[in-house]
């Protein structure tokens, strides 16, 4: 197929963040006790905070001296028990929100992936899996983990500075004022460095799936790496990725570093004009001394959640621009699926009308002028050049694209009025990518619509495919494992696979994709005849480089660049001397015997 590189839509259009966090409010509702109760809790540890000052300065006041009214175990126990509470209500918090990020990242996930089975097939061309690999991994999880954080900080440190002031006004608000002058100047450093940390961190998303992308090629291509020496290579491709990460990451880091100290500096000011003003006001006897601990303390225990609030800038961002990149795959478009017609069971009768199919970025149509028909039970085989349009004649029966004109009708029904699950259920496909699951025999030959098919069923398709010894065979028979896309077999065995799922799904469609390519001789006679067995009554189409597979079919049509150029049985194109009977003797259609062995 002829497609070109386009640009990852990985981010999705920016969304303004009171929207972003609205949408993410809709997914925390279903929760809304849980996350109540548990920001109930963070409220009481953080309210716990202005509470010891104001022990102190009731045990210095009333617990020294030759006034002291309070018992020596009354300050202590006092103390340890607002710790105590405050730590179960930490625990509580802590506990609460982490069940409501598991549910809320689980949600996410299944809206993301439930898009991600729906998405047209054309998107998967354009982009490659690491970005979207990427964003059910990392994205996910920090919309999650970034946000908790943010939130369980936001709640309780912002309860313990308001109760702190509250505190520090009534015992001084002279010297309070003061230390709220800094806050405007806190602010404008706040607001500067959180624009940079967005920016940073969709360059810090992006990179991820840039890492991820690379090790999921790595993997899948390891046979590949080791065989033509690509060490080196993947070595350097790897290594520039992690350092473009490391750089990222390294700025983010360091941009989010910037905010506390700069904060901590303006803060140090207020707290050393104050403590002066305090000191000289204690002196002068105008305050006592537990006024005077306490005011100093609680402003103290001021600096750790302010700096806190102000470190939120790098976590708020991260979770904002997470919260963008999965909501731009959830709201990407899906296939468009608007039939309604309720065909019956079809026979199969197919026709193309006109059919022009581009891809985007291609400098010329896959498939032009396109028209044919076939009758029901009729065995069409597609042969040409490598490029010539082919497969994307046949993709376009199950809709995996659609062409930009012109129509296709099966039985007299056009096909955009079926609704999906309806046409696709009546046409089998086996293409030379063949890819399994990692899964039983059993569950890769009853995939999808035909996984409630009887054992007796499946052993038999496997019996057509001719791999029903080599099952017998295997220590768990059809509930062995098979591995990763059928690691555990060889390239006939998977491939056979794949033709007894079609041969189980008994589809009045088939459509053959060089589906005995990787095949030896002997196994291919095997399953030729089967599938020969299969394609009575049915409409088949067959692409196919060996003569074996097409010198029978009922008739023969030659694509180049996208047209349908000869039409017949195999000797009348051998007569007319044309494109196929070059394609014979240049040995682009080999017979079985030149097969033998390759």
């Amino acid at each position: 197929m002829n497609t070109t590189q386009a640009p990852d839509l990985s981010q999705g259009p920016k969304r303004p963040a009171p929207a972003v966090w609205r949408r993410l409010l809709a997914y925390l509702r279903p929760y809304a006790w849980v996350m109540g109760a548990s920001m109930l809790a963070m409220a009481l540890a953080g309210l716990a905070e202005p509470l010891l000052p104001a022990m102190l300065k009731i045990g210095l006041d009333r617990g020294f001296g030759p006034g002291a009214d309070l018992d020596l175990w009354q300050v202590p126990i006092a103390v340890i028990g607002l710790m105590l509470i405050r730590g179960l209500c930490v625990v509580a918090a802590s506990t609460g929100m982490g069940w409501v990020e598991s549910h809320v990242l689980a949600d996410l996930r299944r809206d993301m992936y439930e898009t991600l089975l729906h998405l047209p097939a054309l998107r998967f061309d354009q982009s490659s899996s690491g970005p979207l690999i990427s964003r059910f991994t990392h994205d996910a999880s920090q919309v999650m983990s970034a946000g908790a954080r943010s939130l369980s900080i936001l709640v309780r440190d912002s309860i313990t500075v308001l109760g702190l002031l509250v505190w520090l006004f009534w015992l001084n608000w002279s010297l309070t004022l003061i230390m709220l002058a800094m806050g405007p100047a806190i602010a404008v450093t706040m607001v500067s460095i959180n624009r940079r940390l967005r920016r940073l961190s969709a360059d810090h998303l992006k990179a991820m799936g840039e890492l991820t992308q690379r090790v999921d090629e790595s993997i899948g291509a390891q046979r590949v790496i080791k065989v033509d020496g690509g060490q080196p290579m993947e070595r350097e491709r790897f290594a520039l990725v992690t350092n473009r990460l490391r750089q990222v990451s390294r700025r983010f880091s360091a941009m989010a570093a910037l905010g506390s100290p700069a904060n901590q500096v303006i803060a140090a000011i207020a707290v050393s004009v104050v403590l002066v003003v305090a000191m000289e006001q204690s002196r002068q006897a105008s305050s006592s001394v537990g006024s005077f601990v306490s005011f100093v303390t609680a402003l103290l225990m001021l600096l750790a959640p302010l700096r806190n609030l102000s470190n939120l800038g790098g976590p708020i961002q991260t979770t904002l621009t997470a919260c963008e990149s999965v909501f731009a795959l959830i709201d990407e478009p899906r296939e468009k699926d608007q039939g309604k017609a309720q065909a019956p069971k079809l026979q199969g009768a197919l026709r193309f009308e006109g059919i022009e199919l581009s891809y985007p970025g291609a400098a010329l149509p896959a498939l032009r002028d396109i028209s044919l028909s076939l009758r029901a039970g009729e065995h069409l085989a597609l042969v040409g050049p490598s490029g010539s349009g082919k497969t994307s004649l046949v993709n376009l029966i199950p809709r995996l694209y659609h062409p930009q004109q012109g129509c296709i009708r099966i039985d007299d029904i056009d096909i955009t009025t079926i609704p999906l699950s309806v046409l696709r259920q009546q046409i089998a496909i086996v293409s030379q990518d063949v890819r399994l699951f990692d899964d039983s025999i059993a569950a890769n030959v009853a995939y999808g619509a035909q996984r409630g098919a009887s054992e007796a069923a499946i052993r038999e398709a496997l019996g057509h495919a001719n791999l029903l010894d080599w099952v017998d065979a295997q220590a768990q028979g059809l509930h062995s494992f098979i591995g990763e896309n059928g690691a555990r077999l060889s390239g006939g065995q998977r491939q056979r696979l794949a033709i007894a799922r079609a041969l189980l799904k008994n589809a009045p469609i088939l459509i053959l994709d060089e589906a005995t390519s990787a095949l030896d001789t002997e196994s291919e006679r095997a399953v030729q005849t089967a599938l020969e067995t299969l394609m009575k009554g049915r409409t088949t189409l067959t692409i196919a480089h060996r003569l074996s597979t097409v010198i029978h079919a009922d008739r023969i049509i030659v694509m180049q660049a996208g047209r349908i150029i000869e039409s017949g049985d195999h000797d009348s194109l051998l007569a007319r001397d044309g494109l196929y009977a070059r394609l014979c003797q240049a040995g682009e259609l080999t017979n079985e015997d030149e097969s033998e062995g390759k």
